[in-house]
């Protein structure tokens, strides 16, 4: 198991919440699943994709992301762009895709849309 990830370090939730405003603790069990915004998925997006959080922040922004996206799918809503725009980062990526993959699918599936969720992590 040596370098698998298992989720976002309370540091990186603190930053995330701090930037986002989110109402956080950080010591939700479930972190990035609780604080999963669908309305604000763009907003996540953006700022992973412009580079506001490095390191353990960015950790915790792309696993917030990814569990934003899981819900704007469940509730169909059109988040092709996203999806294309997420495809691309992880392609250039491939430190937070194989940490996504640990994350999400490595020890059972936690999105409901993996078929999804799982072609932007290939």
């Amino acid at each position: 198991m040596g370098n698998d990830f298992f989720g976002p370090t309370l540091e990186g939730r603190h930053r995330v919440n701090s930037l986002f405003k989110l109402n956080s603790n950080g010591f939700e069990q479930d972190w990035e699943i609780e604080f999963a915004d669908p309305d604000r998925l763009y907003e996540f997006v953006h700022s992973l994709l412009h580079g506001k959080m490095k390191g353990s922040g960015e950790d915790a922004l792309v696993s917030l992301v990814i569990a934003s996206l899981d819900e704007a799918i469940s509730e169909q809503r059109n988040t092709n762009n996203q999806e294309k725009a997420l495809r691309a980062f992880f392609k250039k990526r491939q430190d937070l895709r194989k940490k996504m993959l640990t994350l999400w699918f490595k020890f059972g599936c936690r999105v409901e849309n993996n078929d999804r969720i799982l072609r932007l992590l290939e």
